[in-house]
Order: C-alpha cells, then structure tokens, then sequence
C-alpha cells in the first residue's frame, strides 16, 4: 500500500504537469499572461504539495506505521516525540494511548498468570517452585503497574519472600515489616489499603506498630506511595502484598486497586492449595511407610506360621486325624492368602518414582515369561486348566526383571483364579504392528477362558482394592491389588497396561512397554502416542 506522502506527491505532480501544459499552449497561441498565469499556478501547487507533504502527510505515515505495529502485536512500539508543526502533540496522544493498551495488556497477563497458579487444576507452581512462581508474579506486578517496589511475605507452612525492584535501586532486607491494617477501619477484610503520600500522613506518628512500620518503610525502601492487600488463608492472615512508588504522591486508581485485590485473593488461593499438597504428600508419605512396616512386620510371623503348619501337615508332630489335618489345611490355604497380601502390599509401597529409566540394565521378556511360566504350572495343574506360550516375536525392554516378572505373575494368577476348570490361559509375546499404539512397542499378554470383567467395569479394574460384582457375587477371594500392581509397574517402566473382555469369553490383559531402543523417546514423551 502506497504512503500518504507518495499519494500526495502524485497527486500534486498530476496538477503540476496539467499547469505546465496549460502554460504551454497558452505560449504557443501568443497569450502571454496566461501563460504567466500557468507557470505561477504550477510553481505554487509545488510549494504548497511541499509543505503539506512535510507537515501532514509524512507524519500521517510515521503514525500510521507505529499505529499499525501496535494492532499487530507490538505494543513497544512508540512514535517520535518531535515531529513539524503541531505533530508531536499527536505522536504524544498516540504513544499514551499505546503505553495504556500495554499496561492493560499486562495486567490482564498478570492476572491470569496468578489466576493459573491459583487454579488446582490449572499451572502447578511447584513444578518450578513456589519461591520461583511468587518472582514471577512480583516482576510482572511491578511491571504491569509501572511502580519501584513490590514485596510479599507469606508465613503459612514454609515462610517465603519475594521482592522486585526496578533498575537502579536496591533491594531491602527481606525482613522488612508489613504495613499492619488500621484497627480503627472499617473497610471489609481484603480491601487495599491504599496511601497516596506516606510521608504527609498522620499514620508516621506515635508509637504504635503501624506507625513503627510506616516509619520503617520510608526510611529503609524510601517508601513515599504504597498498597498493602492482605493474603490469607481459611479466613486468617498469613502474609501481604505491598506495591510500593518511592517517586512522590501518586493516586492509585480504582483498575489497580482491583487488580491488587485480585492477585492477593489469588495468592491466598494459590498459598492455601500448596499447603494441602504438602499435607497431601505428607499423608501418601506416612501412608506408604506405615503399609511397608506394618507388611514387614506381618511377613516374618506368616512365614514362621507356614512352616510349622507344614509340619503338621507332614506329620513331623505326630500322627493327625483326618479332620485335624483338614483343619490345619484350612489354617495353611488362608495363612497363604494372607501371606500373599502381605507380598502384594510390600510390592505396592516398594514401587516408587521411575528414576531414568534409560539407565537401567535390559530384560528379555521371554526369560520373565519362562519363569513365569515354569512357577505357575503347577498352579494351573491343581486347578485343572491349560498353560500355554505363544512367542511371535521376541523383545528386550529396559527395566527391572523382578518387577515387570512380578506384574506378569499378578495376571497369571488372577487369570488362574478366574477360569474354571477345563479352561486355557495363554501367555503371548509379540510386537504391537502399529495398530493404534507406536511402533516400537513390545506386548505381554495373558488371554483366558474365564468368568471376564464386566463391560461396565473396565474402567475401575485397575484401581487399588477394586473387585468386579461377578467376583463377589460368586465368592471368589481376593485382596483386589493383583491389576493395580500391574499398572503401577508398566508406568514405572513408560508403558501401559489395557483390558478387553474376549468374544468369546474371558478378559485379555496386556502389559504395553517400549522396546529398549525405544525407552528414551517414550520416556521423552517425543513420540506421540507412548502415554
């Protein structure tokens, strides 16, 4: 698109050719005055498209220019404050309104950013830290509101404190005081309170503690202008923000005051949910080593049980009845179920965070799966049921042997509890083909004939203590942990774990892991698809 300057300069050229041709002709046909006349018109059109150029036209596109940048996104962008004729008042104007589209486009940011922070489902603040997340929100606080000082403290669970300051100051001592409320307000809790020159203010004088505060402030951080909003948490006060302008009397307006009221109702949200995630945490840590001791100390006693029972059973005691050793047997099958759980809940507190995966040795999965196979068989034996082991493709994995073993086992057994006599199991490895999941995936299956999972039902199976209304109803026993197990395994190695009900009957579960020279870019999350 052509400049105003250039569509004035051709504008103003066509009327000057016009002129110099009328002068021409005038000239030719001997009429000397109109040919004076032409030659006067076109040397005056030149000099007014001169000066009109230079005064409106070219400024018209430096506004233009800067007005353009600044819909387009760049709100630093700013017209030169000198400019011909009356110019530099509206390159003055422009820049103002632009300098207010920027300060309102960072207080939106800023809002939102406190917003997310607050939000429990939002941006969580301890992914970078608490302490890094309030630096944040004081610089953009101090920028969006163009002021020299922003403070917070916050003394809810661990004390934290954060400040900014804008180049060429200082920063103050962490310990500086918070402005105390006026115990004679009767402002609501939560209102800013707001002083436009603290150094003219009765506030200074006395000795109480907001004038030993106030006091304070403007001989340590040479406070002149300041806004204390309260943060707080469950409706007690546990810290403050204080926006500071050390550069004279300054009215705070009503936008800046509801935005401080904003982000402090925000950073009492955001203290308060920091605070239930380390009791959260707290709480998952005590749960974890209460399971772990309290199974330790369950396990030594069952293993002493089983033996003796076994040498009741044996007759190493003397001679029992038959329906002494029935009993004992009943003792032994529940003291083994029993043991089981205890197992299953040391293996549950045992499995914590992955570590790099990348740096743990390789495991063939048909080794686990053997093994697997060769400690079952006498299971599946007893219960009268057939073991089988398809093995289309073999696969190495990066991980634990001993885990992703103790998952495989989880699902042999619940598909051994689960399948009445007569029926088969089959364990399957192989490599996924593409279908749906990424190339590069390795599959441990264990397909039985059995009683299945309800449809409605799959979604819930792999939570902890979770058992299916079929298996209730019928009686069938079980601590529920065997697939929670299972799943907590393949996540610790970035796999997955899937359940299908069978057409014809029976559930097909599958442990989904990445192939070894695959492990980094699942763990990376660089292929889409992994998680």
């Amino acid at each position: 698109m052509r400049s105003a300057a250039t569509r004035m300069r051709f504008g103003v050229a066509i009327v000057i050719v016009f002129l110099l041709l009328a002068a021409v002709v005038e000239f030719a046909s001997g009429a000397l005055h109109g040919g004076v006349f032409s030659l006067g018109g076109a040397l005056l059109v030149g000099l007014i498209g001169l000066r009109l150029g230079r005064e409106i036209a070219q400024p018209l596109d430096v506004l233009g220019d800067v007005l353009h940048r600044a819909a387009g996104g760049d709100l630093a962008a700013r017209a030169p404050l000198d400019g011909p004729g009356g110019a530099g008042t509206v390159y003055a104007a422009a820049n103002t309104v632009i300098a207010e589209c920027e300060q309102a486009t960072s207080v939106e940011q800023t809002r939102r950013l406190v917003r997310r922070l607050a939000d429990p489902n939002g941006e969580n603040p301890s992914a970078k830290g608490p302490e890094a997340a309030l630096a944040d929100v004081v610089r953009r606080v101090g920028t969006a509101l163009a002021v020299d000082r922003v403070f917070v403290r916050v003394t809810a669970g661990k004390p934290l404190v954060s400040q900014w300051h804008r180049d060429g100051l200082q920063p103050v001592s962490d310990q500086l005081p918070l402005l105390p409320p006026d115990p004679r307000s009767t402002e609501p809790v939560g209102t800013p309170d707001a002083h436009t020159n603290l150094r003219g203010d009765p506030i200074l004088y006395g000795d109480t503690p907001r004038a030993r505060a106030a006091r304070t402030l403007t001989e340590e951080a040479d406070v002149r202008a300041i806004v204390t909003t309260r943060i707080s948490v469950a409706g007690k006060p546990c810290g403050a923000l204080m926006v500071m302008d050390s550069t004279g009397p300054r009215n705070w307006t009503p936008g800046e005051l509801d935005l401080l009221t904003s982000i402090a109702a925000d950073l009492s949200r955001m203290v308060e949910n920091a605070q239930l995630l380390a009791d959260q945490r707290r709480l998952e840590s005590e749960k974890q080593l209460f399971i772990a001791t309290a199974s330790h100390e369950l396990r030594t006693p069952l293993a002493s049980i089983l033996g003796y029972l076994e040498l009741l059973a044996v007759g190493d005691f003397g001679g029992l009845t038959e329906d002494q050793l029935n009993a004992v047997r009943v003792v032994e099958r529940n003291t083994t179920r029993l043991h089981e759980l205890v197992l299953d809940l040391l293996t549950i507190s045992g499995i914590g965070p992955a570590g790099d995966l990348t740096e743990r040795p390789p495991v063939d999965l048909s080794d686990v799966a053997m093994k697997v196979i060769t400690e079952a068989e006498a299971l599946a034996a007893e219960a009268q049921l057939e073991l089988r082991y398809e093995e289309k493709d073999p696969a190495t994995v990066l991980g634990e042997s001993r885990q992703i073993e103790r998952a495989l086992t989880a699902l042999v057994h619940n598909a051994i509890v689960f399948t009445p006599a007569g029926g088969t199991i089959t364990i399957r490895l192989d490599r996924d083909a593409g279908e749906g999941r990424p190339i590069g995936t390795a599959r441990l299956t264990v397909a039985d004939t059995g009683i299945g999972i309800p449809e409605a039902e799959l979604g819930r199976a792999l939570e902890p203590f979770y058992r299916g209304s079929n298996a209730l109803q019928r009686g069938i026993a079980g601590s529920g942990l065997g697939l929670s197990i299972v799943a907590m395994v393949a996540e610790q190695h970035a796999g997955t774990v899937t359940l299908a009900a069978r057409a014809g009957g029976g559930t097909e579960a599958t442990i989904h892991l990445p192939l070894a020279q695959y492990t980094a870019a699942a763990v990376s999350g660089a292929i889409i698809g992994w998680r």
